[in-house]
């Protein structure tokens, strides 16, 4: 079994959606660097609200993305889904869910 390609930045780059339940925060996925990575534009007050209050950037993997802090440590890692979407299962808390638009 191989493993999917690494996506280009590029192609991931632009505005999505992160929500978990009925909070939504609006966030672009830029190809700015940010150190190793790329910046994340977002309001930061309703990115902490979904506990991801540190993230500044973002970076591609072959199975989903990861969103991190300014110095590059991973604060949560979103996993592809089949539909598109990317997402985090949490214990105790209701999955986040990352969606273009």
């Amino acid at each position: 079994m191989s493993m999917p390609a690494l996506p280009e930045a590029s192609d991931l780059a632009g505005q999505w959606a992160i929500a978990e339940g009925a909070r939504t925060c609006r966030l672009t996925l830029t190809t700015r660097p940010a150190g190793r990575d790329h910046a994340v534009e977002a309001d930061q007050a309703c990115l902490e609200q979904l506990g991801l209050g540190a993230v500044v950037a973002w970076r591609p993997a072959s199975d989903g993305i990861g969103l991190a802090a300014a110095g590059g440590r991973t604060i949560a890692f979103l996993s592809r889904r089949p539909n598109g979407e990317y997402a985090l299962s949490r214990p105790g808390r209701t999955d986040l869910v990352l969606r273009r638009g």
